[in-house]
């Protein structure tokens, strides 16, 4: 009857002690990975684009706080979990990375900008006489080439128009030639020529 207890015992212990060698053992693996990605990073980059990675990285880091909603550890927590549960954390965790993947599009301009980094968008600025349907030509011009507005900033002051648009074209900065072909167009388009 003295032998009863004894076994729960060693089996908890050897549970604890498995489960803190598989979470060390995570955790390093983590570690490396993460490791080994700069590593790998750093050898195809130039200190420029490494800088644009670290910037990206930040953003994602900081918007990946909001992510860390607890739903796992409610689940570990809970004595006796049903597959509603599991199911429940599942989906919340499937929105909010929906939720923050979106909000990391949305932020990718914006970081461009804070961080004056040019390389990721084509910034076009207009100073005109303001007119009627200004903005459509201005806007068609763009859309007849293929570019995405990521960013504009409109303002009008008397009869002059100021408007400064962020364009990218398939996510990417403009080409030269693309960057020619857009300000010829929108001198045209300015100056009233067909």
């Amino acid at each position: 009857m003295l032998e009863g207890p004894a076994p729960p015992e060693r089996s908890v212990h050897r549970h604890m002690l498995g489960g803190s060698a598989w979470a060390i053992a995570l955790r390093w693996s983590v570690r490396l990975t993460g490791l080994v990605s700069t590593v790998v990073l750093a050898r195809l980059l130039t200190p420029a684009d490494y800088g644009v990675v670290a910037i990206a990285m930040l953003i994602v880091g900081t918007i990946e706080v909001f992510a860390q909603t607890g739903q796992y550890s409610v689940i570990i927590r809970h004595p006796s979990p049903t597959r509603e549960h599991y199911d429940s954390a599942w989906t919340v965790s499937l929105l909010l990375g929906f939720a923050l993947g979106f909000i990391v599009l949305g932020a990718a301009p914006l970081a461009a900008i804070y961080f004056h980094e040019p390389r990721s968008t084509t910034i076009v600025e207009i100073l005109a006489e303001n007119a009627l349907g200004l903005l459509y030509r201005v806007s068609r011009v763009m859309s007849d080439l293929g570019c995405d507005v990521d960013l504009v900033l409109i303002n009008t002051e008397g009869r002059r128009a100021i408007d400064v648009f962020h364009l990218t074209r398939s996510g990417q900065k403009l080409t030269p030639s693309q960057q020619e072909e857009m300000t010829e167009n929108l001198q045209r388009v300015l100056e009233g020529r067909p």
